[in-house]
């Protein structure tokens, strides 16, 4: 029972971060491709003379933008594989949650936890980082000039932009973010959490599957 639980939460939380790596991706990218491909996080802006805007944002270095998008497309990815395939354990009647391959996933965990922090550090700063330039070029240091401002404001589609909601889409990324890190915490949790059941429980001495014949396939659950 409490196997079937865990798994059950483990599918749960593979689908999350499936979303959650969706949306990362999903709206970084939306927001390089609003303005022309440039990168805007850690991006300044200075003071242009073109006859339309008065203002000009730099484009800051693409991996920036590329290691969000490699992180979310990373969830994504291994949520699909492992989240399908604790699916499979938890829908099989011949399995059961001892037998999973549980090492693998919990290094797979932590390493993701690890970079999503780092991600989620990088983000918020680098996007911080640039609307404070815009509070300080574009509107001369005044409290409302916010991001969301800038975002709703007349002189906003004027710039080198396609116009779209790019504080909306880097507010849920940022968001998403965060929430995933979160995820991949509980999911280590409950992958160290099995393993320490399995260890007092002890291991099954083979897979569930047997080889026709007179004798069984053996392997070590690792």
């Amino acid at each position: 029972m409490m196997a079937d639980f865990l798994l059950l939460t483990k599918v749960l939380l593979y689908a999350a971060a499936v979303v959650g790596g969706l949306a990362v991706a999903v709206t970084v990218g939306l927001t390089a491709a609003n303005f022309k491909g440039c990168c805007i996080l850690y991006a300044p802006i200075v003071e242009d003379t073109a006859p339309d805007y008065q203002w000009l944002i730099k484009c800051s270095s693409n991996s920036n933008c590329h290691f969000p998008i490699g992180v979310g497309v990373a969830a994504v990815v291994y949520g699909v594989i492992y989240g399908g395939y604790c699916t499979y354990t938890l829908i099989s009647r011949e399995r059961n949650g001892k037998d999973m391959v549980l090492l693998p996933s919990l290094v797979l965990n932590g390493g993701l936890s690890f970079l999503t922090l780092v991600c989620g550090a990088m983000v918020s700063v680098g996007y911080n980082n640039f609307c404070a330039q815009v509070k300080k070029v574009i509107y001369y240091g005044y409290d409302y000039g916010t991001c969301s401002y800038y975002q709703s404001s007349p002189g906003y589609p004027k710039g080198n932009n396609d116009g779209m909601p790019f504080h909306t889409f880097m507010t849920v990324a940022q968001i998403s973010l965060w929430a995933l890190f979160g995820v991949w915490l509980v999911l280590t949790g409950l992958t160290v959490l099995r393993l320490r059941l399995n260890s007092r429980e002890g291991r099954p001495a083979t897979l569930p599957w047997k080889r026709s014949g007179n004798y069984d396939m053996t392997s070590p659950v690792i």
